[in-house]
């Protein structure tokens, strides 16, 4: 019914119109759009605009890191096979490998 108020059955209150019940939060929320596991909260009509703007500011994040990542990625990659490769074919047997180290040697009695 337009511009009547119903009762929600599942808190026992006046419910105001478009108004939905959320399970997990145990209330009646206006325009309730979705239960948010990342705010903890149900996404409705007083938090809509934060939550746009928290979606919008973590693509935004995310593109500048991926922005920040892709030049940098080749070089990274190269380095680290060329360094692996190195260290593999220039191995030789240093002084910690023959012993286990103990955790009292380079303490002071």
């Amino acid at each position: 019914q337009p511009r009547k108020a119903t009762m929600c059955m599942k808190c026992r209150f006046p419910r105001p119109e478009r108004a939905h019940h959320c399970l997990l939060c145990g209330c009646c929320v206006m325009r309730y759009d979705h239960h948010c596991p990342w705010i903890s909260n149900c996404v409705g009509f007083l938090n809509h605009k934060f939550f746009l703007q928290l979606c919008m500011y973590a693509w935004t994040l995310g593109f500048l890191a991926l922005l920040v990542a892709v030049p940098l990625a080749p070089a990274c990659i190269h380095g680290v096979v060329a360094a692996t490769s190195k260290v593999y074919q220039d191995f030789e047997p240093g002084p910690c490998s023959t012993k286990e180290l103990d955790i009292y040697d380079s303490v002071a009695v």
